[in-house]
């Protein structure tokens, strides 16, 4: 049985990894693959071939890209009933790591009133980045009108980090 995953850096596909793969029986807990070898594929693909599967069995597989940080590091997939139960868990986990991160760069990164009537609130990215818009905002009033900042007038507030 062929287990592909699939290794990402900040949401681009990661290209001259070395994963390595650990695949445990659920029913005792035993581990049936211990740091096997992942082959890229391609796009960010990488796969293994588990030559001692067995299809009456339940199995939890964690892929380690070991060079990727966070929650790029890993990959995680399973068989059977406990495969909905562990991508939920996974899922759950990446949100909230994809909105703490954003809350972080919200209070603490670049953030400028620039000229212009439309996108003109801008939240710079992280470092080396940080001259990168990350996102843009109109800003209004209370009544919904577009508030004009003055021509080459910006308002910053400096980075935080």
């Amino acid at each position: 049985m062929w287990i592909v995953s699939f290794f990402a850096d900040s949401g681009e596909p990661t290209l001259g990894l070395s994963p390595t793969i650990n695949i445990r029986d659920i029913s005792d807990g035993s581990l049936v693959v211990s740091s096997g070898t992942m082959i890229e594929k391609g796009d960010g693909f990488y796969s293994h071939d588990f030559v001692g599967y067995d299809s009456t069995k339940d199995y939890a597989v964690r892929a380690d890209s070991v060079t990727l940080s966070g929650t790029d590091r890993y990959s995680y997939a399973s068989t059977g009933e406990y495969n909905n139960m562990l991508n939920e868990i996974k899922s759950t986990v990446d949100n909230i790591d994809l909105r703490t991160l954003l809350i972080r760069k919200i209070q603490t990164n670049k953030l400028e009133l620039a000229d212009g009537d439309i996108g003109n609130w801008v939240l710079y990215d992280d470092p080396p980045n940080e001259d990168v818009p990350l996102l843009t905002f109109n800003v209004t009033d209370k009544n919904g009108d577009l508030i004009i900042q003055s021509a080459n007038v910006p308002s910053k507030r400096s980075k935080g980090y």
